[in-house]
């Protein structure tokens, strides 16, 4: 089948408290960022408002301030970034990332909140509506690794008598791994994995849509499963769906084996019996390419299934996910 008649299906969840989650696991302790004794980052920080650790240990930054820690730490590709963060009144940037050469790079800050197009944004955003603290995780080693990094925080609002705030809380540095995948990924969908994540490592069009680059997809096996049971299902009962011939949709199928996430996407895909046939025609599809390239998911499973006696013989399914 050419890509054209290729269907895409994607789904976001609301996550609560938590709008970020990487496939990891921790093994190591914690390492708190000291909130104290901050100073001011580059030529940023205007010194128009105040600065301050309030008696529940919050740094709180109240009008155009940019602010890095003393102390230094380490990013390794397991590095995660970890923090409560809520703006009180909104600027044009609130933000947090880590820096080697005190200069200001939109590569490097993870935009929060704000009126402003700048920094890495969408993937990471605060939406809660009852002002409260919210909790971020944030992958930041599949972004950028380094080390003697300070840590930054952002109030950015370039006007006279500026009122926004930003407060961070319990911002953390941990290492972590991938999830195990031994016993639950074949050659075949090992090479489907590297071939999504190739991917992901160039910016491209989707459509009318540049997707920059994106961190790489880790394994999931639930993920793995429910794609395999899908596509076991169309090959059998001979049909090209991205409803399942019980009738299930592929957030059922997702849930039903106990993946809970907070944002899910599907690409199916018929007729081409390689791991490059699959991937090509979905790059050449808006909706597929925006689902592979899409930095909201952070795992994925897929699976190819065969029937020569089938319409198109050869049945793929890739599900992507970020769990809860």
């Amino acid at each position: 089948m050419t890509a054209t008649t290729k269907r895409t299906l994607t789904r976001i969840m609301a996550a609560g408290a938590i709008v970020a989650a990487s496939a990891v696991s921790h093994t190591a302790l914690a390492q708190s960022v000291n909130l104290n004794n901050t100073v001011a980052f580059a030529n940023q920080d205007s010194n128009s408002g105040t600065v301050f650790v309030n008696q529940y240990g919050a740094l709180v930054m109240r009008g155009n301030r940019w602010q890095a820690t003393q102390e230094y730490y380490d990013v390794t590709p397991n590095t995660v970034l970890e923090f409560l963060f809520r703006p009180r009144k909104n600027g044009e940037i609130h933000g947090i990332g880590l820096e080697n050469d005190n200069a200001v790079s939109s590569q490097r800050i993870f935009k929060l909140a704000g009126s402003q197009n700048w920094g890495i944004r969408g993937e990471y955003t605060y939406d809660r509506t009852d002002g409260k603290n919210q909790k971020f995780t944030i992958p930041i080693g599949q972004y950028y690794t380094g080390t003697n990094l300070r840590v930054v925080f952002v109030s950015d609002n370039d006007v006279n008598n500026p009122q926004n705030v930003s407060v961070f809380k319990n911002v953390k540095l941990y290492e972590s791994t991938p999830p195990p995948t031994t016993g639950c990924i074949t050659p075949m969908q090992q090479q489907l994995l590297d071939a999504h994540n190739n991917a992901r490592s160039t910016g491209r069009q989707c459509g009318n849509t540049y997707m920059p680059a994106a961190p790489a997809l880790t394994w999931n096996c639930k993920l793995g499963q429910a794609a395999a049971n899908h596509s076991q299902d169309m090959a059998t009962n001979d049909f090209f769906s991205h409803t399942g011939s019980d009738g299930l949709s592929p957030f059922d199928r997702m849930s039903n084996l106990g993946y809970n996430y907070r944002t899910a996407g599907e690409n199916i895909f018929a007729g081409g019996a390689t791991v490059s046939s699959a991937v090509n025609a979905w790059l050449q599809s808006p909706g597929h390419c925006t689902n592979i390239m899409g930095q909201g998911f952070t795992e994925m499973g897929g699976a190819m299934k065969q029937n020569s006696s089938s319409t198109y013989n050869y049945y793929w399914t890739v599900n992507f996910g970020a769990p809860q």
